[in-house]
């Protein structure tokens, strides 16, 4: 499972050659960006991704060697509300 930001995606195979990964980038697949912190500020991860932002990664235009399982947009449950 990758997390990191898309710039990040060739280290992966620098780091892991022989493995397969799922696919979350922080800067495309994050759906609880932009509810802020606890204190009131910006998240880590702001801005809000939008449905055309996350449909516009490719995961396969980073790694194309088929290392690719596929992608999951995660949300966490800590950070939404209802």
């Amino acid at each position: 499972m990758y997390w990191d930001t898309s710039a990040e995606v060739q280290k992966l195979k620098e780091t892991y050659p022989d493995n397969y990964f799922v696919m979350a980038p922080v800067d495309y697949y994050y759906l609880d960006c932009s509810f802020g912190n606890k204190y009131g500020g910006t998240s880590w991860c702001d801005p809000m991704k939008t449905w055309w932002k996350i449909y516009s990664f490719e995961p396969s235009d980073y790694l194309d060697d088929g290392s690719v399982l596929g992608s999951e947009v995660p949300v966490w449950s800590e950070i939404m509300s209802d």
